[in-house]
Parts: C-alpha cells; structure tokens; sequence
C-alpha cells in the first residue's frame, strides 16, 4: 500500500542580520557599489555581494577543485553579470552560514525554504527559484511503502531540516511512533541507513535524485510537502539585491531557451529538451478523482442499503416487545378477575382450579384436567390435595426443577403454597406454563395454569434477532474499518502525488516522471479492484445481482480464465496448468461461476513464489461436480485459516511479489457458491501451499436446496 501525506509548508529557518564589511583586499576607505532603486548597479559602479554557502549538491556546493558551483552558484554568476557585481562565495556549513547572515559578515543565503511566519525577519524575492519536497529513502531490497510501516523503526534526518520535521509531524498526526537519529547533512543521513544504523532516512527531493545513486539506498512511495526555495537576506536589509534577483530570475523563465533553462538541463537533463506534459498529468488525476467518487457513492449506497435493514429489524424488535409488553398487560388484567372466575370457568382456554380451605379440589374445567393428561390424569378428582399432585408430579418426572431434589423441592413448593400469593413459572415437556395462586375469602385456592409456549418462543427469537442486530452491528462498524483503511492508503497516494505533479514551478526528470508514474498506475489498479470487487458484493447484498442458473459447461469456464491468467503466470515464472480437464456439465450461474474461478486462481498466482505450479482440475462426484484449483504457493496459517472467510475480519495479506488484495475476494466467492447450491471448502499447509475444492449441482439437479453430503 501506498500512503502519501501532503500538509503544511513548513521550513526552518534562523534570523539574520547583514553588515557590510571590505572583502578581497578592500581597505577601510573603499566606497560601497551605488544601487538604484530596481536593484541595477550604477554604471561604472561595482557592488561586493557576499554569498553564503554550504554542501548541498545540485543546489549548491564546493566541488573537488574548490570551486563554488550548483544551481544556486550559476543563477547568482548571470545575475551578477547583468548587475555589474562582485560575488565573494563564503563556504561552510548551513549553521555557519546562518551564524555569519546573523553576524553580517554575507548578504545573501542560498537555497532558503520560505515560512510563513519567518517572514517576520526574513525578506524573500517573490519568484522562487524551484520547488523541492520531502522523499524517505531506504535500503535496497526494503519493502517499506508506507508511513505506517515506519512504525517502531529509527528514521535518520538533519537537524534543523524542514524535511524531518514535517515528517515527524505526519508521525504524530497518524500516531505513528518512531525513534529520529539527528545528523548534520543528507550525505550522513543515507550513510546512516547504508550502514544499517537507521531504516530510512529523509531525504530532499533533489539532493535524493541527483545523489541516492552512491548509496545502496532505494527510493520508497512516501514522499510529502512540496515546499519553494529562495535566495534570503535579513528583514528590511539588502531588499534592492532581491529585488534585483526576482527581476532577473522572471526574465530568465521567461525565455525559452535563456538561462534558467539552460541550468536546468545542465544540473537535471531533459529529453529533447523538452519537460513533463503536466496537462495529461491533470487529466489522469480527473479520472483517478471519479473512480474515488464513485468507490465512495457504492460504499454510501451499501451503508444507506444496510442502515435501512437496521431500521426493519428495529421495527420488528419494538413490534415483538410491544406484544409481549401486551400480552403480560392481559395478563395481569385477568388475575384481577380471577374472584370472579365461576362465571366464565368454562369458557376460557386456560386451566382453571378451585380448592377449598383444606387443599381439596372442589372444581375445575376442561382445561386443568387436559393440563394433567398422561399417568397422573386419573388423580383429577373431588378432594384430592395439592401436595398429592405436586407429588405425582415430581415423580413422574415432569419437574425438571426438581431432579436430585424431589424433598426439598416439595417442601419449598408447598411453603409457596400458603403464602399469600404465588406465582411460577413450570415446564412440562416442550410446554411451558405459568402457574398462578391466590386465596378466595373463605381461605381457599384458585389455581390458574396459563400456556406460555408462544410468549417464549417469542422471548427466545426476540433475544435471536437482539443478537443477530448486534453482530450486525459491529460486522458494519468492521467493515467500514476495515475499507477506510483500504482506500486511505491509495486515495493519500493519489491526492499526494497530484498534488505534487500539479505545481506549476516544478521540474521533474523524466526517470522521477516514470516513477511517479507508475505510482499513480499502481494506486489506480489497487482503486479499481476494490470498486470491483464492492460493486460486485453490494450488488448481491442488495439482492440486484442478476443470477441465472443453466446448464454450462465447466471446462470452457476454465479454459477462459487459464487463458487470462497466463501471461500473469508467465511474468511470475509460475507454472499455471489444467489437469486434463474433460466436458462436465453443471446447473449453475455462469457469471458468478467466471468470478470465483478468477478469484481463486489470481489468489493461487498470487500467492506461489517464481518456479512454483498452479493446477486446475475437474472430476464427478455423484451428483456435484467438484473443482480443484491447488497451488505450491506459501500457505495459510492455522489463525487465519479459522477467519478467513468473515467479513469482519481483516485477512488479506501482500502476495510474494508484493502484490495487493481487497479483502473481499473470498468472502464474494463464498457467498455466490453457496447461493447457488454449492460449497467451497480449503485445506492448507503454511509454507507447503493450499487446495480450494467448489462443489456444484450437476445439471441434472436443477435445485438451489441441494448441498454436498
């Protein structure tokens, strides 16, 4: 995965302070160059312009002869020429230079970052010279692409360098933790990584292009903040110099083929001496930008779809409370009644029983003697007592409550007997009933059993759907997890590098151009994947996938995608073969039945190393036919073996040659196998490979309720 961050313009920077002094044997009774107002020196007139420099190569630096050279060094000379004015180039290091700016033993810094809140005691030329940005370098071989891959590693910067601290704040903002080692330039910074003593290094953009090839360093995706450089000078000091270079520095861009030009092709090089055709660049961005929207309107298209599934099942959950909140209202109102039960004793559906102050059945309906109907139905009669029936009960074994316990059980019920009012809960069976007592004015009992077996079968689906409404739930809150993240890393990616390619002062050679190029490439495909991918299984999350069983033929359905995935094989040094796969005929959708075999053998690809073998093959068993695609690839741990088809889990992983997945491939074959009646299965040995078996209806079973035994 990609990620690339751009943020704020950032650069740092120290005050200066210019005090003109003689320089190159000039004594104390020389006379300043007179400079008029546009920064032109006078005719006949000789300005000392002292320059401070460092090591900054192309930019600016002392060459092994000792001369003062770069990009810096050549723009300043033709400024100079035209100005009439004597440069004297003071060398050192960039904390040299900004002690003798604040000293005023120089006039001008090169190669200065602009600030916004330096200019408080900095003065700027408006034009900038060029425009550089901030790139990570690792070590040949590293697979580091990511900002998020820096994590817990120690990262090499320049003290002082706007570069490192943008980075450490991206760190910070994507609460990424890592260790920075401080050296004094670049040079050190990928000697640090070269020597293993740090794992990447931050590095300018043109320092890295023109230098990185001395070190067994590699360039990674991240790179970040675009920023402009300046010739700089102390606020409200030497403003006629800048002047004077901000006029030049417009004129020489202006020519096609004038100076600046010319520097440019001597320190970068061009092809044809032509530069990157930003137009196309743009336009690619566009249609990057719409596919981006488009990923997004299907994932809020499925989040709308899902929220008003949320919405059903929560209408069906209050419906389901509201009955069982009515039923227990019904309830209570005929325990209110029950004083007056003698009325409508027969013409009620429970189980009603009268006993007088002695515990005797006095009287009951139909109902109460259907409620006894078994081995202890003949007890049913004038002046038995309740502790005999609460006995026959316990015996016959039609109190679960009760086993292992039968005395105490008996005591425990017979003291909720007398007290004043009872109410239990009892289970017959697969009954369940509710069991209600209370005491007549002359000292007796009524006994009302009421049938609840609804009301708990209600309860019971009511906890099922809470349930199922939960994992729900947290499966959508996963998910979106776990697809933000996927499309953080090559959205970030894009935006960044447009970002990049889209400034309007930025030289690009053609070598960074084709990098950069094929990063946008990359970040593209990996979009354009998952949006299949989402299309695909938001469509048949939707129920608007079309699916429409026939009879196929599956060794063409094979052939086909052999035949897609063999230029792939071969780039990989893969081995894809068909294991003499003969006609078999299956009941079966073919789009859906393409889309898993694609799957399968891209992930089979995917995941087996150069020289490895994946095979394809076909046989009958009994009433399914079974496909088996086998790869000697790196295999599946047990771990994720157990989650690799869950939604909510994240299981894709980089394939052998770093390639990318969206998490949703199996998951898809899964659910479009079994919709059609069949059944995907795998077996796996990590480091040995894995053998996925799909099983489908012949076509002779044209039914979707059939599943292999």
């Amino acid at each position: 995965m990609i990620h690339i961050c751009v943020s704020h313009l950032i650069v740092l920077l120290l005050a200066f302070s210019i005090v003109p002094t003689a320089v190159n044997g000039a004594g104390p009774g020389d006379q300043p160059a007179v400079i008029d107002a546009e920064g032109h020196a006078t005719k006949g007139a000789t300005r000392i312009v002292r320059i401070g420099t460092f090591q900054f190569p192309p930019m600016i630096f002392k060459d092994k002869s000792g001369e003062i050279v770069g990009i810096f060094s050549d723009l300043i000379r033709a400024i100079g020429d035209k100005e009439n004015w004597q440069l004297e180039f003071i060398h050192g290091s960039w904390r040299e230079g900004l002690d003798r700016l604040e000293k005023g033993e120089i006039d001008l810094m090169t190669s200065v970052a602009f600030k916004t809140k330096r200019e408080s005691f900095l003065d700027y030329h408006s034009e900038p010279v060029m425009t550089a940005w901030g790139e990570v370098y690792v070590k040949q071989g590293s697979n580091i692409d990511s900002i998020f891959e820096l994590g817990r590693k120690k990262i090499a910067v320049v003290e002082g360098d706007i570069n490192g601290q943008n980075l450490r704040r991206l760190c910070i903002q994507f609460n990424v933790k890592c260790t920075f080692m401080f050296v004094d330039d670049f040079g050190q910074a990928l000697d640090r990584v070269a020597g293993g003593e740090a794992v990447a290094a931050v590095v300018n953009s043109i320092y890295g292009g023109q230098n990185a090839h001395r070190y067994p360093v590699q360039t990674s995706t991240i790179v970040f903040d675009p920023f402009r450089i300046f010739f700089a000078a102390t606020e409200a000091k030497n403003s006629a110099l800048l002047a004077a270079i901000d006029l030049n520095l417009k004129a020489f861009k202006t020519e096609q083929s004038g100076v600046y030009n010319d520097v440019m092709v001597k320190w970068f090089g061009t092809i044809g001496g032509s530069f990157v055709d930003l137009k196309k660049i743009k336009s690619w961005a566009t249609w990057i930008g719409i596919a981006i929207v488009i990923v997004f309107a299907v994932v809020m298209l499925w989040n709308w779809r899902l929220n008003k599934e949320i919405a059903e099942r929560k209408k069906t959950h209050e419906r389901l409370v509201q009955e069982v909140a009515e039923r227990r209202r019904a309830e209570q109102a005929l325990s209110r009644t029950e004083e007056t039960f003698s009325n409508a004793i027969n013409n009620t559906t429970e189980a009603i029983a009268l006993f007088d102050a002695d515990d005797g059945l006095v009287v009951w309906n139909e109902a109460y003697t259907k409620h006894w109907r078994g081995p202890n139905e003949k007890l049913i009669k004038p002046d038995v007592k309740i502790e005999e029936l609460v006995r026959a009960r316990v015996k016959e074994g039609e109190a679960p409550e009760a086993i292992g316990r039968e005395k105490e059980y008996i005591t425990e019920r017979m003291a909720l007997h007398h007290s004043p009012g009872v109410q239990l809960e009892i289970q017959r069976k697969d009954r369940w009933f509710i069991l209600r007592e209370s005491r007549t004015r002359e000292g007796g009992r009524v006994v009302v059993i009421t049938d609840i077996t609804e009301q708990k079968s209600a309860e019971r689906k009511l906890e099922v759907q809470r349930d199922e409404l939960q994992i729900l739930n947290q499966q959508k809150n996963t998910f979106f997890s776990i697809i933000s993240h996927d499309l953080k890393g090559p959205f970030n990616s894009l935006l960044g590098y447009s970002r990049i390619l889209s400034g309007e002062d930025m030289t690009i050679g053609p070598d960074k151009m084709a990098e950069y190029g094929r990063a946008v490439n990359t970040s593209a495909e990996q979009v354009f994947k998952l949006l299949e991918n989402l299309l695909e299984w938001s469509r048949l999350q939707m129920d608007q996938l079309e699916f429409e069983p026939t009879t196929i033929d599956l060794k063409e359905i094979i052939d086909v995608n052999l035949g897609l995935f063999a230029p792939i094989a071969q780039e990989k040094s893969v081995l894809l073969t068909g294991d003499d796969i003969q006609s078999l005929h299956v009941f079966a959708d073919a789009q859906s039945v393409h889309t898993v075999v694609r799957n399968l053998v891209n992930n089979a690809i995917k995941f087996t190393p150069a020289k490895g073998n994946v095979t394809v093959s076909v046989r009958c068993n009994k009433m399914w036919a079974e496909i088996e695609i086998s790869d000697t690839g790196v295999g599946i741990s047990s771990s994720r073996a157990e989650r690799l088809f869950r939604l909510d889990e994240k299981t894709s992983t980089v394939g052998t040659s770093g390639e990318t997945g969206t998490g949703l491939g199996l998951h898809l074959c899964k659910e479009l196998i079994e919709k059609q009646g069949g059944e995907i299965r795998f077996k796996s040995t990590e480091g040995a490979g894995s053998t996925f078996h799909i099983t489908l209806p012949l076509h002779t079973q044209k039914t979707k309720n059939l599943h292999p035994s």
